[in-house]
């Protein structure tokens, strides 16, 4: 199911709550912090509110929800060709 911005927002309201929260020491809001990532919808299933999904993700944590592209790699030159091989005509 697709989700909107409005499907989020709980997210945020409960981000903000267990930061905030005193009755919670800093081990115990991070715990509860990293199992709330596990939690975010995957981006396949946020493509109208990939914004919100991203800025959720940078409060807990996490980029696995980036928007933006991995770079790719490059090869930078030619693989060399050997000159002489070991391979035996028939």
């Amino acid at each position: 199911m697709n989700k909107t911005a409005y499907d989020l927002m709980p997210f945020l309201r409960d981000i903000e709550a267990v930061t905030t929260s005193t009755s919670l020491s800093q081990v115990q809001k991070d715990t509860v912090l990293a199992e709330m990532r596990y939690a975010l919808p995957a981006p396949v299933f946020c493509k109208s509110c990939l914004g919100t999904l991203a800025l959720i993700s940078s409060m807990l944590g996490t980029d696995s929800a980036s928007t933006k592209e991995p770079k790719k790699e490059v090869a930078k030159g030619r693989a060399k060709v050997p000159t002489k091989g070991n391979a035996k005509g028939k």
